[in-house]
């Protein structure tokens, strides 16, 4: 990890490698916005891989990584690497011993999903409450049971109730 550029150092043209890559298709970053940013930053050279193989083999000539990681192995073969963005918030499983000791600036996705993390923990909230799963359940299955539900008790409306959410950060 020597050899590195002093953090600061900004060059005219940049190397940016974009690869956001997960298990969940959700969390993949469209190809549409790669070619976006191709468009808006024509000064600099942006690649992008959709697998890890690619992350490792294109790595060593990036300057910028908007990559989910970077291991040990990862950073030992970046010796231009000065900024790291994780598409997450997380980026617990980067901070070992040679990245700290690194000058590379790792940045984060913090609040990127705050609000729809918020409106999905109200949703869930009510959903429950109705117990729509169980509703959808025998719907799917030609039962009424909304009348059993509800003299059964398992409906529950949230007027009157008091909910307490703990949390940390923005979400």
């Amino acid at each position: 990890v020597e050899n590195r550029r002093p953090i600061g150092h900004v060059s005219p043209t940049m190397n940016v490698l974009v690869g956001v890559i997960s298990h969940a298709a959700a969390w993949i970053l469209p190809r549409a916005f790669v070619d976006s940013l191709r468009q808006t930053f024509p000064q600099h050279t942006i690649v992008d891989t959709w697998d890890e193989d690619g992350i490792r083999r294109l790595l060593p000539d990036a300057d910028i990584a908007f990559v989910p990681h970077v291991d040990r192995e990862m950073l030992a073969s970046a010796p231009r690497l000065q900024w790291i963005q994780s598409p997450s918030v997380g980026v617990g499983g980067m901070l070992y011993p040679e990245m700290i000791a690194s000058p590379i600036v790792i940045t984060t996705a913090r609040g990127i999903r705050s609000r729809a993390i918020a409106e999905h923990v109200l949703g869930v909230t009510i959903a429950l409450a109705r117990q729509l799963h169980v509703a959808l359940r025998h719907q799917v299955a030609h039962e009424w049971v909304q009348d059993r539900m509800e003299e059964s008790g398992a409906v529950r409306t949230l007027h009157g109730r008091r909910m307490g959410i703990v949390g940390l950060g923005t979400i």
